[in-house]
């Protein structure tokens, strides 16, 4: 990395002597010269800080890209100490809302993870009529997801409960592998149905795949990552929600398990 930066500042160099000497210089070439350098000096410090790491505060992994490219990663095993400093510290008044910023009641475990030591709370309880508006459904009799035929009963339960609302649904996974296996194994089935199938990653943009989930519904929304966060369509268009798995960490993800470690 430091000899392609050598070699693009040595670039640079010249093209600022061709101009210099009179010569016409193609101002975007000077631009991107000088653009790239400054990146491959960036980058060369963050392999260099990552690879020479000492503080015990952070973890450090290679890893692999779904194309095979490898990457070198450092996160922070908390982040209060950077965003007391560089947040909180800095702005007279800040406001975090949520709907999940309580853990049992109480605001200390966010407060803790995020650096806040003194702040004003508020828990108000949820506008929705929960007991009269929801139905939740939760099977007994689905194979452990280890276990074969977790799939294959995943995309039959999915088929047969988006058919059974007509569509309006919109299925969570936790894993772009699932999301895509489920969406080829089930698109067939329910198209034939008039039922639209919209999977995150294949069809669009999240906020494309918001806006045709709106208009038609009789449609149903694949996603994961982002959708998890929530998206907003009211009305008859989103009645059906399915979480084929529940949302927690990988106990090999590396900042979890130095975190377990601790």
């Amino acid at each position: 990395m430091l000899r392609i930066q050598e070699r693009l500042t040595r670039l640079y160099s010249l093209i600022l002597d061709v101009q210099t000497l009179g010569g016409q210089v193609d101002e975007a070439l000077l631009a991107q010269a000088d653009t790239l350098g400054a990146q491959c000096g960036e980058m060369g410090l963050g392999i260099a800080d990552v690879i020479n790491s000492s503080d015990a505060d952070r973890v450090c992994w290679v890893g692999t890209t779904r194309r095979g490219d490898v990457t070198l990663s450092s996160a922070p095993l908390s982040v209060a100490a950077s965003l007391s400093a560089g947040l909180f510290a800095q702005k007279k008044n800040v406001v975090l809302t949520s709907a999940t910023l309580t853990a049992d009641g109480s605001f200390n475990y966010l407060k803790e993870r995020l650096g806040v030591e003194e702040s004003a709370e508020l828990e108000l309880g949820s506008p929705f009529d929960f007991e009269r508006s929801v139905l939740m459904l939760l099977p007994t009799d689905f194979p452990e997801p280890q276990q074969a035929g977790y799939q294959a009963a995943c995309e039959t339960a999915i088929a047969e409960s988006v058919e059974a609302s007509g569509g309006r649904t919109l299925v969570l996974f936790t894993s772009h592998g699932a999301l895509r296996t489920t969406y080829h194994a089930i698109r067939g089935r329910l198209e034939e149905g008039g039922i639209q199938v919209l999977a995150q990653g294949l069809d669009g943009s999240a906020k494309t795949l918001t806006s045709a989930l709106r208009e038609n519904h009789r449609s149903v929304l694949l996603g994961t990552a982002t959708f998890w966060e929530g998206l907003d369509v009211v009305g008859p268009a989103l009645s059906t929600l399915i979480i084929p798995r529940l949302p927690f960490p990988v106990p090999t993800d590396p900042v979890f398990a130095a975190r377990a470690e601790l």
